[in-house]
């Protein structure tokens, strides 16, 4: 089976490579996802069995200028790469974001709740979602969008993510101000990837369509910086700040051009039942077991040695 994952250098599509090391993966220099006609080229010549794309235009501030990069990239690809799977038969995989919602809502977001994406990101985003669906379901095309939030990983190379900002941050600093009003659930990419390939294992029995991807449990950014911190203090790192020092901030105090929606929980029980799972692993297990690799493989290590 020919596998092409699109978005090899972002962290999750790193971990898929990982686990699928036979697969054809690239990034933006093998191919340029804002030239339409190219990537069209591309995919006839790759002549795939399954599309993965893990690619995505992310920087979500940037986005509010950068808007037909962002198009471009997170709706009007992703759309091409529908067109092709739904012409050859062939199963499609994609991620959305909880971005699509405006986090107005009291309780987790399940796949039919209503879309309102407050940011650029997140419309684009929300365009790509209708785009995919749109083309697989006229075509009668397996795809599957999983919507996923607070994506970190993997330990190695220099890609950076919250988690490696607040260790960094947590040796550098005495005092650290962290939003504690946004809610949501941190994903480990290696994760989301072996989810994936569970689910690619389980066609045609798993259904097309939408799905929240994220682990069990929620917690704050404040909550996701204090938990990474004190498992950083314990595994031995050399951690300055205090834990009575992280102080907890509303989103207000820490403005932004891109509003973020407050409630990211995502509900993601249909999954669960797809997959044929009693449930998932819980996000302090994953983030606990991310600290402790980083800290024992790269923050202990001599920087002449890490090469």
């Amino acid at each position: 089976m020919k596998i092409l994952i699109f978005g090899r250098d972002g962290q999750l599509g790193r971990e898929l490579v990982k686990l699928y090391p036979q697969a054809q993966a690239v990034g933006r220099a093998e191919c340029d996802l804002l030239n339409l006609s190219a990537l069209e080229q591309f995919l006839v010549s790759a002549a795939p069995d399954v599309i993965i794309n893990a690619s995505a235009y992310t920087a979500v501030d940037l986005a509010e200028t950068n808007v037909d990069e962002a198009y471009g990239i997170n709706c009007i690809a992703p759309q091409a790469m529908a067109a092709y799977a739904a012409s050859h038969q062939i199963p499609f995989v994609h991620y959305s974001t909880d971005y699509v919602f405006d986090g107005e809502q009291s309780t987790p977001y399940i796949e039919t709740d209503d879309t309102h994406p407050l940011s650029v990101y997140g419309q684009s985003k929300l365009g790509g979602e209708t785009a995919i669906e749109a083309t697989c379901q006229a075509a009668g095309n397996p795809y599957y969008i999983l919507r996923t939030s607070w994506v970190y990983g993997p330990t190695d190379g220099e890609g950076g993510n919250f988690v490696k900002t607040m260790l960094r941050l947590a040796r550098e600093r005495d005092h650290l101000r962290v939003v504690a009003d946004q809610h949501g659930t941190p994903t480990s990419a290696a994760w989301l990837a072996a989810i994936t390939q569970e689910l690619l294992e389980k066609i045609p029995r798993v259904p097309s369509g939408i799905y929240h991807a994220v682990p069990r449990g929620e917690t704050t950014w404040h909550g996701l910086a204090t938990w990474v911190i004190e498992v950083a203090r314990h595994a031995g790192a050399d951690v300055q700040v205090e834990h009575d020092q992280i102080e907890a901030i509303p989103a207000s105090s820490y403005p932004v051009p891109a509003p973020r929606p407050a409630n990211s929980r995502l509900d993601h029980r249909r999954l669960l039942t797809a997959l044929d799972q009693v449930a998932f692993p819980h996000w302090q297990e994953q983030v606990s077991a991310y600290v402790q690799d980083y800290v024992k493989n790269f923050i202990k290590v001599p920087p002449s040695i890490k090469g």
